[in-house]
């Protein structure tokens, strides 16, 4: 499946952390995460999604980014290189 494919690639390819959703709304079981990454084509998309205990990462939702976002994964995440 093609979106697969590119989110996959978006997965690999991010260069910071994860960060996780801790707003009480949004509180699940397994935790929500998300990242901020580029794309091929140099977008900036939002991945949330969710890893099960088998190590299974389950797409919620992957979006373009917003300037918020991005000020907020730059602020508290670490590079991962």
């Amino acid at each position: 499946m093609l979106v697969s494919v590119r989110l996959s690639s978006v997965l690999l390819d991010r260069d910071r952390g994860f960060l996780e959703d801790t707003r009480e709304d949004h509180k699940t079981d397994p935790i929500t995460k998300w990242f901020v990454a580029e794309t091929d084509r140099g977008r900036k998309l939002k991945v949330v999604f969710m890893q099960a205990d088998n190590l299974d990462i389950h797409i919620k939702s992957a979006y373009m980014a917003n300037e918020d976002e991005k000020w907020i994964y730059a602020k508290y995440t670490k590079p991962l290189k």
